[in-house]
This record gives structure tokens, C-alpha cells and sequence, in this order.
């Protein structure tokens, strides 16, 4: 319950007034209309986040749920705009005794709008990368990988004629996730699987230098992993 105060100029003092907030259970238009906007709002961007998190933190292809998204947005545009005629419905038989939790409500259901879009351009940027799962499964600790191209790019660090890309450093069956954008040079080196990609491996015992098996070329937008065995092969999955 609110408590609103009033001043009257007559008595010269503050009255109180009960302001009842919304009783969902009374007003099932309302809440129906609010439930319109709540649900999309958390199952889009459930859908979104999960997709997202997939392949940033564990280079998983989620892909089944890009259809799933899809469908869940254009269906619940058409909810949204029954939520609209529900609400619109509400306000018209109770406009006398309009409330705040209307304008909650229209603000419920609208920010779905902004939300989609905002939600499409992030999905189309990280749309754009190649996700790499490395895992050390050689028999060394503390293990630093690098990328290594022969061809220049101002945003790597440079050794002599080529350019390196850190990964980071791994323990003995430790993985990290990384990712590589259009924007790099070094991205269709390894999109194509050029010869001229190499990974190092250096530790306080040995410094080797892998190259990259020739074959079908990486996709677009798509999660890879890659896993170096105790005999120092690259296993791609």
C-alpha cells in the first residue's frame, strides 16, 4: 500500500490518501498484457545468451538454436501486439481511474522492440568470428602458444618478417577459448589453413613449431577445436 499526502489549502494541513497498487489477480487484462512483454523479453534473450555464451566460453556450435530464435521473435511480435489490444482494451473501460502500472506495462511490451534490434546486431557481429577451443594435452606444463603468419598486420606483435598472435599460456590439460574476427589478416590465413599459419609451442624444456594439416578450409562463423596430443600433432575437431 502507498500512502500519498494532500495538502488542503482550506484546512491548511496534509491529508493522507491510499494509493492500492495493482492487484494482478483484479485486473487480469493487465496482467496478461504485462505477461505479453515479460515472456519474449526473458525467452529472446535466454535464447540469445545461451547461443552466445556457447560459443564464447566453450566454442560450442549451438546452431539449432538460431531457427528457434528466429521463430520465437516473429511469433512474438504477433503476442505483442495482442498484448497491445489487451491493454489498449484496459485502459479504455477503466480510464477513468487510469494507473501507473499501465504506462509499466506499454513500457513492458514496447522495450521488446529495442531489445530485438539490439539483440540482431550482436548476434550479426558475433556472427562474423571463428571460435578456437586450443587444449594442452601434451605432457608439458605452462605451455605458451602462439599463431604465427608470415604476412604483416599492424595489430600483431612483430619477429623479424612475421607477425605473432599470442593465445596464451596452458597447463598440462588446461584449454582456453579464443576467437578471430574478418577484420585480421591472420583470420583467412586461418580460415584457409594457409601455409604460412603456424603454431608454437614453447616451455622451459622445448620450443616446437606445428603446422596446420591441408585440407577443407574452415567456415564462416562456425567453433572449432583444436587439441595438441603428447606427440605434438594438431587434432582438429
Amino acid at each position: 500500500m502507498y500512502i500519498h499526502l494532500i495538502y488542503s489549502k482550506q484546512n491548511k494541513h496534509f491529508a493522507t490518501k491510499n494509493i492500492q497498487p495493482m492487484n494482478l489477480k483484479k485486473d487480469p487484462l493487465l496482467k496478461i498484457s504485462f505477461l505479453t512483454g515479460l515472456i519474449p523479453l526473458v525467452g529472446g534473450l535466454g535464447i540469445f545468451l545461451t547461443w552466445f555464451f556457447a560459443r564464447y566460453f566453450f566454442a560450442k556450435d549451438l546452431n539449432f538454436l538460431e531457427p528457434i530464435g528466429f521463430f520465437w521473435m516473429m511469433g512474438c511480435f504477433f503476442v505483442a501486439l495482442f498484448g497491445l489490444f489487451l491493454l489498449l482494451v484496459h485502459v479504455i473501460i477503466n480510464r477513468k481511474k487510469l494507473k501507473r502500472n499501465m504506462l509499466y506495462t506499454f513500457l513492458m511490451i514496447t522495450i521488446n522492440i529495442p531489445t530485438v534490434f539490439a539483440v540482431v546486431d550482436l548476434q550479426e557481429k558475433a556472427d562474423r568470428y571463428i571460435y578456437i577451443k586450443i587444449t594442452n594435452n601434451t605432457q608439458l606444463d605452462n605451455v605458451n602458444f602462439k599463431l604465427i603468419s608470415n604476412l604483416k598486420n599492424k595489430d600483431f606483435i612483430y619477429l623479424g618478417n612475421q607477425k605473432v598472435f599470442p593465445i596464451g599460456r596452458l597447463r598440462k590439460g588446461e584449454s582456453t577459448v579464443f576467437y578471430l574476427t574478418h577484420e585480421d589478416e591472420i583470420f583467412y590465413e586461418f580460415k584457409n589453413k594457409s601455409k604460412n599459419l603456424e603454431l608454437q609451442l614453447k616451455s622451459e624444456e622445448l620450443t616446437k613449431t606445428l603446422t596446420f594439416e591441408q585440407g577443407s578450409p574452415y567456415n564462416y562463423s562456425s567453433c572449432y577445436s583444436i587439441t595438441i596430443d603428447t606427440n605434438f600433432r594438431i587434432i582438429e575437431k
